[in-house]
């Protein structure tokens, strides 16, 4: 059956075709280690310099094609049996020009986003001897047409109270999709 001739607006230069497509690149190590590397207020407010200056693997540039949103989820020994305090990051982006914004809240200096954490029922893999938390939600963070991801850790995850050890670090993990 052939497709009926599309209709017009009277201002038309030609018809081009479009196919939807799903991209995502795989889960990638974000923050090392989200006990020890809380960010001081005056940190906090200059994302850039100390994201890109203090050592740790907190900046993430964007590889794949097309992404244009990216997920954020923890990773915590697989020891864990239970968390006070839910870790809190802040994310922020800079465009190729050396702009940066803050991709999670609208207020530059507002609270970040909770990385929940619940170890009685997080995802476990036996293979890397991790548990894995949540998606910050399913839909994702903007990017905003930013070339490069920071993240800072606001608040560290609190382990206090479980029987569980940090042979593996709790970090931050992230995700490209569109």
């Amino acid at each position: 059956m052939a497709l009926p001739n599309p209709k017009t607006s009277g201002v038309r230069a030609g018809l081009q075709m479009v196919s939807p497509r799903s991209v995502s690149s795989d889960w990638v190590s974000f923050i090392d280690d989200l006990l020890a590397t809380v960010a001081t207020a005056d940190e906090l407010l200059d994302a850039l310099s100390y994201g890109t200056t203090n050592g740790q693997t907190n900046v993430i540039v964007r590889e794949t094609a097309g992404a244009t949103r990216a997920l954020f989820r923890a990773a915590y020994d697989i020891s864990h049996d239970a968390i006070t305090t839910s870790p809190v990051c802040r994310f922020f982006g800079e465009d190729n020009a050396g702009f940066i914004t803050r991709l999670d809240n609208v207020n530059s200096n507002g609270v970040g986003k909770t990385l929940t954490i619940d170890p009685n029922n997080d995802l476990k893999s036996t293979t890397d001897g991790l548990k894995y938390g949540d998606p910050i939600d399913l839909t994702g963070i903007d990017l905003l047409a930013c070339a490069k991801i920071i993240a800072l850790v606001e608040t560290a995850p609190d382990f206090t109270g479980s029987t569980g050890s940090n042979t593996k670090q709790p970090f931050l993990e992230g995700k490209m999709v569109n």
